[in-house]
């Protein structure tokens, strides 16, 4: 029974002031705390023989994944979990309705100017009965009794009353056990009226956008016309609150608008009072995606500048936690869409891809609905097991997080388009794992 464990190579770790160590499988993805006297026992379990107590306890951080035996196999147990991922008997759906936006956002990848963007079709109320019926047929054929739909675009609230009958539709027509409903919108369009429809249809949670106080976030996410759009997705999302719609905020960030963002946090402090509703606001910050549509943009404002833009974004992450916002640890998931055999992303005309980032984009459609199914899992299952690590990431700690590459439309834009391409970022994943560890992001729950 002796020098059984050793420590997990897919750990990172972060010292706290009183000697104690925050650990972070990127395996299961669980965060631990161990106090001096656990972490010299994790650190030097294969160095001295153990005692039973000190064995139960290194079972029990072994089933946490900070421990494993001396002659497991971890990479198996990150490839298994890869194919569990690929084969997750849940159908995802997001139905991109339009690719038309009301907005002219600086950083879109969904430019409606781009020559392979059709962004004046809009999705058919006939289009969107057969995706109806399409996922009927894939849950029965596959054995797949829970689902989601979301709603995307362009800005999918372009075609509210096509929403409307999908859920209509959808609560009558779809066979499953359980059906969620989401939406990504940029809020503008979401009337009081249209947002109690949508909460008496089933919708519970959303995605919306705030970029900074409003003349920041109007500089960045105004109408097509130019005027400003803050004070009325702000209105807005209050009023998604009131009706007990939850919601998930986005920030998008770069040089341009990381000095506001203690701003943003303080204006929607004042907007959003209630401690309650300040909780159902699940927040997220991230840097901006140097996508090809602006290329330029990113090379002045991203590239090259990302690990000082990582710790001022992890510092407005730590104040809007502390100002009671439900704020998304940035390493809670590592699973990418486009390695998964069940998620899909249909466009107006049926035509169905394999990652938001390619929305609208034939180069990338993997077939349409209108084809056996058969035939698109086969290219589905090609496109998830198109992998982009090599042997230097099998023992690298943070494999299990990024694969080869966190984001591999990301990747792609930086390689011809190409994906299944190796994009390396351990130092700066590395930096932020840490600063994230040693900080309240990684207390739970909120306060």
């Amino acid at each position: 029974m002796e020098n059984r464990f050793v420590k997990s190579t897919y750990l990172v770790d972060a010292a706290m002031a009183d000697g104690s160590r925050r650990y972070l499988s990127t395996l299961l993805l669980s965060i631990v705390e161990l106090d001096a006297q656990h972490v010299a026992l994790l650190e030097h379990c294969h160095e001295q023989p153990l005692s039973n107590e000190n064995l139960d306890v290194l079972c029990h951080l072994r089933r946490l994944g900070l421990a494993r035996f001396q002659d497991e196999d971890e990479f198996a147990g990150v490839w298994q979990q890869i194919e569990q991922w690929r084969g997750y008997q849940f159908l995802s759906v997001v139905l991109c309705l339009t690719f038309a936006c009301n907005f002219r956002c600086v950083y879109c990848y969904e430019r409606p100017s781009a020559p392979a963007v059709p962004s004046k079709q809009l999705m058919s109320p006939e289009t969107a009965s057969a995706i109806l019926g399409w996922m009927n047929d894939v849950m029965r054929t596959r054995n797949i009794d829970s689902a989601r739909i979301t709603f995307f675009g362009g800005e999918p609230l372009i075609c509210y009353s096509l929403i409307q009958g999908v859920l209509e539709q959808s609560a009558t027509l779809l066979k499953c056990e359980h059906l969620e409903i989401n939406m990504s919108t940029n809020g503008y369009l979401l009337a009081p009226g249209k947002i109690e429809t949508l909460h008496s249809l089933g919708l519970r949670r959303l995605q919306l956008t705030l970029d900074g106080p409003s003349q920041v976030h109007d500089r960045r996410r105004p109408l097509a016309s130019g005027r400003g759009t803050f004070h009325v997705i702000t209105r807005n999302l209050v009023a998604c609150l009131d009706h007990g719609i939850g919601v998930d905020l986005l920030t998008v960030c770069d040089d341009d608008n990381v000095g506001s963002l203690f701003s943003l946090v303080d204006v929607l402090s004042k907007l959003v009072s209630d401690p309650q509703m300040r909780g159902a606001i699940h927040w997220s910050f991230t840097l901006v995606e140097p996508s090809e549509s602006c290329a330029g943009r990113s090379a002045q404002l991203l590239l090259g500048k990302e690990r000082r833009l990582a710790e001022a974004v992890h510092e407005a992450r730590i104040y809007a936690r502390k100002a009671g916002f439900n704020v998304v640890f940035p390493y809670s998931s590592n699973i990418c869409a486009r390695q998964l055999d069940y998620t899909f992303g249909i466009g107006p005309q049926g035509e169905i891809y394999p990652c938001f980032g390619v929305y609208g984009n034939p180069r990338y459609s993997i077939g349409n609905i209108s084809e056996s199914f058969d035939t698109v899992e086969q290219k589905s299952k090609q496109w998830a097991r198109r992998d982009c690590f090599d042997e230097e990431c099998v023992s690298c700690e943070v494999l299990p997080l990024c694969r080869g590459s966190r984001c591999q439309h990301m990747a792609a834009q930086l390689n011809g388009g190409a994906f299944a391409q190796k994009y390396c970022e351990k130092q700066l994943l590395l930096e932020d794992i840490k600063r994230s560890l040693s900080s309240s992001l990684a207390c739970s729950p909120a306060p």
